[in-house]
């Protein structure tokens, strides 16, 4: 079996270093570094029972029990927030407000969710700002099945001691992205009260919290200073209005050093706030002309456009790329967008951006316009257009949040070098029906993560013509390749290592970029799974596989439990034809198996995923590092989800800090497998470490060796059928290679055996990857 080699000892020592030295950007040092775990007040899940149809009907039906429509109307009136629903669907953007469940609302409400609710299935809604008196009635109804508490998920913490580990360094982090600094970093803390409004907006105060826009600054444009503060509606989560005023103050109508500090340091009154830019890999790449300006040209004046015609899309880019090439120090970018936007008499998806270079050494990019059929935006820096013009256009060097992927802001000439092409693979070798994927070798330069070596995802030479081996994708059958969906914090797109296909948010402006990860979780999970073997980082246990971020986690880690089950549920509706057939959940959710709701929450989470097994959809997830019983812990405790403990960092016994399932439970054993959880190195993006790698430990980093296996068991067709047929097949191969031995000499090749430990702990099998 293979240990870590010197070359991954390296990236440890640099990562290492630069934490030591503080080349790590940081952001929000008042986050505890251990997630809180529990309900969340104010917030239930209901269930209805099968005769209560689709959950958007029986869900506006519920919420009319307890809609006061005098008093929807007074909180409307007044902009404070109030109850709120949506239907726990593939939708992933489905709230509505319970103001606008009125009768008269009734038809286009529903139909609005109606396209994410279908009969069949787990049928359930999660409800918002709810009161006790509510839930008493609600419970009452007919269609109700059960009603129980919204559960708080997050990064399992309590990470072996020895591992540097995301939560201290998030806990220290002080920078935010582009999305963040233009749709706003959200500062719940701040009494609104205490702000100072103008007498005309007093009701800013009322059922809001703050948000602070900045844009970057400094000789070397790595730093933020803040330029507005906005009320955000908690409900509604958009700027409040009061009177058709937006509420929102500036610099020079507050004490700017308290409430908006300076280039690089924080405000005074919340000395928290993210004083520098998280850096990434320069994200010039997917469609911006770019060129280098000639030394000494002038920035192009932007002026006000007229109206676009109503031509084709494509003749709209044409125009805008025609202007640019025109223009040496102009760019243009077409970007989709998460939610369509009004464009004239009608609505759009899609625009073409004009920009031009900014910011020091003329190194970036300020778009200044947006094009679509029928209407045109230009930048508006006034105060009632400001937030407006983040929103579309950005700021220099930030582009806008409104895309669904990380719009262009650096201006990088040239194409990005292209990965070597993979060695010739040898033949296949059919065994009993099935074909294990054909090997390759590792690329020189590539670094093994112990992790990697130890399920034998990767292996000496033999099988290959290189000293050691790995799987070669390329080898499956076309009807067989497939995505892993990594539901986390998000994963970062820029990063060179990954092979990152897309990805979906359940999460608030600002947080809603799954191609950022403001955590870094997310993007380690991504790398243990699928690290290209292209001879630079690491490679991973299924080198180059496409990744579809499923964003449910924060830039803390933290999320619920509802969420958790929306993805699950997107991915039966939308995962079969993106090809996502194996979901990696590295989370978990602490329910107390004393408390009532234990039975009914287990139940209904267990549920989605068994949906998703029947669909032929492969989860996995973490047990969760607080050496107790799976049985704690969703989704750890659902019998059709693998579910994975650590081991230690031998590989010789399972990790003191682990989970683990209940020896005299042959159900829980039967879902539980072991993978390597103690000092893997993996990708992190470069906002987090300036390497882009990063050592961790967790039962996080056990799952995604799991996930690997399982995408490569599909595609080599010995997993052919539902997630249990997976979870079978990968069991019986762990059992399989627990039996087996190297040579003459009976030395085995797996030293780790799954007996169970003292107090009746059972870690599972070590996985194998056989495939």
């Amino acid at each position: 079996m293979l240990h870590q080699h010197q070359a991954t000892s390296r990236l440890i020592k640099r990562a290492a270093s630069e934490l030591a030295a503080g080349h790590h950007r940081v952001l929000a040092a008042t986050v505890s570094a251990s997630a809180q775990q529990g309900v969340v007040d104010g917030q239930v899940i209901v269930k209805f029972k099968p005769t209560a149809g689709p959950a958007a009907f029986a869900g506006k039906r519920l919420i009319t029990l307890i809609y006061d429509p005098s008093a929807g109307a007074a909180i409307a009136a007044a902009g404070e927030s109030q109850l709120s629903w949506s239907v726990i669907g593939p939708n992933a953007d489905q709230s509505v407000c319970a103001r606008d469940s009125s009768p008269a609302a009734a038809e286009s409400d529903v139909a609005a969710q109606q396209a994410s609710s279908s009969s069949s299935g787990v049928q359930a809604i999660v409800i918002r700002g709810i009161s006790e008196s509510q839930i008493a009635i609600i419970q009452q109804s007919g269609d109700v099945e059960v009603v129980i508490p919204e559960l708080s998920v997050q990064v399992p913490d309590g990470m072996a001691p020895a591992t540097m580990d995301l939560m201290s360094i998030s806990a220290a982090r002080r920078c935010a992205n582009a999305p963040e600094i233009n749709s706003g970093v959200a500062a719940k803390s701040v009494p609104m009260a205490s702000l100072g409004w103008p007498t005309a907006l007093a009701a800013c105060s009322t059922g809001t919290y703050a948000v602070f826009v900045a844009q970057r600054c400094g000789n070397n444009f790595n730093l933020l200073e803040y330029k507005a503060i906005y009320a955000v509606n908690t409900a509604t989560k958009q700027v409040k209005k009061v009177k058709g005023r937006e509420c929102s103050l500036f610099p020079q109508q507050l004490d700017k050093a308290k409430w908006f500090g300076s280039c690089g340091v924080a405000p005074r009154a919340v000395s928290d706030m993210p004083t520098m830019f998280c850096n990434s890999f320069p994200n010039c790449a997917g469609g911006i002309i770019a060129r280098t300006p000639p030394a000494g040209a002038a920035v192009a004046a932007e002026s006000a456009a007229a109206p676009a015609a109503a031509d084709a899309a494509s003749s709209t880019e044409a125009a805008a790329a025609a202007a640019a090439a025109a223009d040496p120090t102009r760019f243009t970018a077409r970007v989709t967008l998460k939610r369509p936007l009004k464009c004239g008499d009608g609505s759009t998806t899609t625009l073409v951006l004009t920009g031009s270079a900014c910011g020091p050494n003329r190194a970036f990019v300020q778009w200044t316009r947006a094009q679509a059929p029928g209407c045109s935006f230009v930048r508006d820096n006034s105060r009632t257009g400001f937030k407006s013009t983040l929103a579309l256009l950005g700021s220099c060097g930030a582009g806008p949040a409104v895309s669904d992927k990380i719009v262009p802001s650096d201006v990088c000439p040239g194409e990005p070098p292209k990965p070597p092409k993979p060695s010739p693979k040898p033949p296949t070798n059919p065994i009993s029906g099935w074909a294990p994927l054909a090997r390759m070798p590792v690329a020189a330069g590539e670094d093994v993560p112990r992790g990697v070596a130890m399920v034998e995802a990767v292996t000496d030479g033999g099988a290959c013509a290189g000293a050691k081996c790995v799987d070669d994708l390329s080898d499956a059958a076309p009807s067989r390749r497939l995505i892993v969906a990594v539901a986390d914090s998000g994963v970062d797109e820029t990063h060179p290592d990954l092979s990152y296909v897309g990805g979906t948010s359940w999460l608030d402006a600002g947080e809603d970029q799954p191609g950022i990860d403001g955590f870094g979780h997310g993007t380690h999970v991504a790398g243990i799974i699928g690290a290209k073997n292209t001879g630079k980082g690491v490679v991973g246990v299924s080198p180059g596989i496409g990744i579809y971020s499923l964003k449910i986690l924060d830039s803390y880690g933290n999320g619920v439990l509802s969420d958790a089950m929306r993805a699950i549920k997107w991915v039966i509706a939308e995962g079969p034809s993106k090809g996502i057939k194996v979901i990696n959940f590295s989370l978990a959710g602490h329910v107390d198996p004393s408390k009532p709701y234990y039975q009914p929450m287990v139940d209904l989470f267990c549920g989605v995923c068994k949906e998703a097994s029947d669909a032929g959809i492969t989860i996995v997830a973490a047990a969760g590092n607080d050496n107790r019983n799976i049985a704690e812990y969703i989704p750890a405790v659902c019998p059709t989800v693998m579910t994975v403990t650590a081991l230690d960092q031998d590989g010789a016994r399972g990790a003191s800090w682990s989970n683990y399932a209940d020896a005299s439970n042959a159900a829980a054993k039967a879902h539980t497998f072991a993978g390597p959880g103690t000092a893997i190195v993996s990708t992190v993006p470069r906002s987090i470490m300036d390497a882009g790698y990063l050592e961790l430990g967790g039962t996080s980093m056990a799952s995604p060796h799991v996930a690997g296996i399982a995408a490569n068991c599909i595609m080599s067709g010995r997993c052919n059928g539902t997630g249990a047929d997976a979870m079978a097949k990968i069991q019986e191969a762990a059992q399989s290679r627990l039996n087996m031995v190297k040579g003459p000499d009976g030395t085995p090749w797996v030293t780790y055996t799954p007996t169970p430990v003292a107090g009746g702990k059972y870690y599972g099998y070590l996985v194998w990857s056989q495939f």
